[in-house]
């Protein structure tokens, strides 16, 4: 019936009460993944270097991850327990266009954070063979030469992944949106 319809679509439609209610799950708990960097991961080669962290290339439980461990290593409890929250609700994010984080590592001298591993081998502007893992590489990096077709991709990626964020309860804004923080997975999909 027409009722029944309506009531449906009040229910599961994209602003309904079990879209609300799925959302608002990812926020009843804060707990986060707790990684012993030290003991369980085996670290490879540093890929990254930015103005929080060191990126490393590692292994954990079979799966190839990325380790951001970061540069100041003296938190305080209260820090380290508002990063512990964040990373809490990150993990529960699951989308094709949002990196997933694995958990953290509290325990000095590896406090970071552990995400799935992106990226793929290219040959640089100077010949060479290199690691590329975000847009800004490969567009500065690289003698890669981006199709319509690849930036029509590129930005459908991205603005899946924002749509995805923004419609979380509470919406989730990124606030540093730019090539140098888009990775690439392997198919040169974007996250």
């Amino acid at each position: 019936s027409q009722q029944h319809d309506s009531r449906q679509r009040e229910l599961s439609g994209p602003g309904g009460r079990k879209a609300r209610m799925r959302r608002a799950s990812l926020y009843v708990s804060t707990e986060c993944r707790e990684i012993n960097v030290q003991q369980e991961v085996k670290i490879a080669e540093c890929v990254g270097d930015g103005g929080f962290g060191t990126v490393f290339r590692g292994d954990w439980a079979g799966t190839p991850v990325a380790v951001k461990r970061l540069h100041r290593q003296d938190l305080s409890q209260e820090v380290l327990d508002a990063m512990k929250a964040e990373i809490g609700v990150m993990t529960r994010l699951h989308h094709p266009n949002i990196v997933m984080l694995m958990g953290m590592c509290t325990a000095p001298p590896w406090v970071s954070v552990v995400t799935e591993f992106l990226g793929k081998p290219a040959r640089t502007t100077d010949g060479a063979i290199a690691h590329i893992a975000t847009v800004y590489q490969l567009l500065h990096a690289t003698a890669t030469r981006l199709t319509n077709r690849h930036i029509k991709s590129f930005s459908l990626d991205v603005a899946r992944g924002m749509s995805y964020l923004h419609n979380c309860l509470p919406p989730i804004i990124h606030r540093d949106l730019k090539t140098a923080n888009l990775l690439l997975t392997r198919s040169l999909q974007v996250k």
